[in-house]
């Protein structure tokens, strides 16, 4: 799994599964991560 894959299934966990709100401040954290990882990287 790709490092990109894992953080966005990461992200999709902690909102449907946990219950995590995506407008709290380390949610967009990941999400700005999640962007600045290239497709790819393992």
């Amino acid at each position: 799994m790709e490092d990109r894959e894992f953080l966005m299934w990461l992200h999709s966990r902690l909102t449907a599964v946990h219950g995590e709100e995506e407008t709290v401040d380390y949610m967009h954290k990941l999400r700005a991560i999640i962007r600045a990882t290239k497709t790819g990287k393992i």
